[in-house]
């Protein structure tokens, strides 16, 4: 499962991305994460609720955080 979230995040400009946005500041919201992507909020919801199934991220009051997984797949793209 990690080396397929890696290819899943790493295979998509702006899923990696959010991944970095997500890891630098700790949690973002919807709007947040569209603002910094420069993305319409629909596709990156529809990004969020995939990386949230594939157990990435999680939703918590309002913002979205990275999971353990989330995490250390974070760690290991800097340096692809």
């Amino acid at each position: 499962m990690y080396e397929e979230a890696i290819g899943f995040i790493a295979g998509n400009a702006r899923r990696r991305q959010i991944i970095e946005i997500l890891e630098a500041s700790k949690k973002a919201t919807l709007a947040e994460l569209s603002k910094k992507t420069h993305s319409p909020a629909k596709i990156i919801s529809t990004m969020m609720d995939e990386m949230e199934t594939k157990g990435l991220v999680k939703h918590e009051g309002g913002a979205y955080v990275l999971t353990e997984l989330g995490d250390e797949v974070a760690k290991k793209i800097k340096g692809v």
